[in-house]
């Protein structure tokens, strides 16, 4: 049998008087998602006295800001995390003086322009829970759309980043949480066989859906593919099947 011996997480982190939560399980579940949150449209800013973490997301997708809230909350318990406005995009916020050693991916020019490899604690981490990982490259610079195969409507994922050392370990976790990927091209990696969406939509939260469904169109106009946005405010219009036209 070979055991690894790996080095430990930071506790007491260099320039903090503070320690980060790393210690229960509960505690690398969020971890491992920050940092897929992180890789996927993520920054950290020096300022002039502390580090500022920010992270990107949509606006409109209140689920994901609160989860990455949450997720900063259970690492630094009882620390501020704010929200500012910009553009179509909210941007999470918050003031640490040790974020640098919590992420060490950190460093001059953009993540896609330099190497971006795991310190062996944070790869133990990715690997016992990459499904939190996956969840949150997803969620910051992922999506889930609909795709026609043969007038059927699918349901997939893309996960979409320039740096081919950030789509790796997307890929590796991956198939760390049983999901088939492939690449759609060169910044995007697909999952889009049935099972694996499955397996996906579990480990997003997402309940069980049915399908597929059948290409609709509008009366009178050309064919698309059925999206569902929550929250979307579109007019009932109606419609036809296609198969009826």
């Amino acid at each position: 049998m070979q055991v690894r011996i790996l080095p430990p997480p930071p506790t007491l982190l260099p320039g903090s008087s503070e320690t980060p939560s790393l210690v229960a399980p509960e505690d690398h579940r969020a971890y491992s998602y920050l940092l897929g949150a992180y890789l996927g449209d993520g920054y950290l800013c020096r300022m002039p006295r502390s580090w500022r973490l920010e992270v990107y997301l949509h606006r409109d997708d209140t689920p994901t800001i609160q989860r990455v809230r949450t997720a900063i909350g259970a690492l630094l318990p009882g620390r501020r995390v704010g929200l500012r406005a910009h553009g179509a995009a909210v941007v999470v916020t918050s003031y640490f003086k040790g974020w640098p050693a919590l992420f060490p991916q950190h460093g001059v020019g953009r993540k896609h322009t330099r190497p971006i490899v795991l310190q062996p604690w944070q790869r133990d981490i990715v690997e016992r829970y990459p499904g939190d990982f996956v969840r949150g490259c997803i969620d910051s610079d992922g999506c889930r759309h609909r795709r026609i195969v043969r007038g059927r409507n699918y349901p997939a994922y893309s996960f979409r980043n320039h740096s081919e050392d950030i789509l790796a370990l997307f890929a590796e976790a991956c198939s760390l949480a049983g999901v088939r990927w492939g690449r759609a091209n060169r910044v995007t990696i697909s999952i889009a066989r049935r099972a694996d969406v499955g397996r996906l939509d579990q480990i997003m939260g997402r309940p069980p859906e049915p399908g597929p469904f059948p290409l609709i169109r509008e009366v009178g106009q050309r064919p698309y593919s059925f999206r569902s946005y929550v929250g979307s405010g579109l007019p009932i219009r109606k419609f036809a099947m296609a198969a009826n036209s």
